[in-house]
């Protein structure tokens, strides 16, 4: 809810205000780019019994404290899909990890821990369908704090990864 307030509020603030129809949705049917495959993705507290939270690396530009722009890829767990009004695009809500994922290192590792922000004011956000970068296989980490959560190197790069330790 603190996302969607924080949107309207932006937009508000851009638009003038005017009443804002919000469409709240559990399901996105996308393609991605990448494969030109469909990509579904999930997110709702109950179906068939319990959650159902899918996981995505997200494409954020970043600005440094010295102003520079850098591009930054996380880790995060998707909360929902909204539209504002009818005709507005689709904005994912989703909650990120404390830090960056760098591609290269989970290719190396095959698996990292990453732990979602705490600060729910930084690290949960809407974002544009378009930064969704592809989906992510995330499980819990058990014995972590219950913030923790694993990345596994999704199933397509396991022959280059295993090959490499040949």
């Amino acid at each position: 809810m603190k996302a969607i307030i924080n949107d309207v509020k932006e937009r508000n603030i851009q638009d003038g205000f005017e009443s804002k129809k919000i469409e709240g949705f559990t399901r996105l049917t996308t393609i991605s780019k990448k494969t030109g495959k469909r990509v579904i993705y999930y997110a709702t507290p109950h179906i068939m019994g319990s959650m159902w939270y899918d996981w995505s690396y997200v494409h954020f530009e970043e600005v440094t404290r010295n102003g520079k722009s850098v591009e930054s890829f996380y880790p995060a767990k998707i909360l929902g899909f909204i539209r504002i009004n009818k005709n507005s695009e689709t904005k994912v809500i989703v909650q990120c990890t404390e830090k960056p994922l760098v591609w290269s290192q989970l290719e190396k590792h095959f698996l990292m821990k990453v732990v979602l922000g705490s600060d729910d004011e930084v690290s949960i956000v809407s974002i544009p369908m378009t930064s969704l970068v592809h989906p992510l296989c995330v499980i819990p980490d058990y014995g972590g704090d219950g913030k923790s959560y694993i990345v596994v190197l999704p199933r397509r790069n396991w022959s280059r990864f295993f090959g490499n330790k040949i």
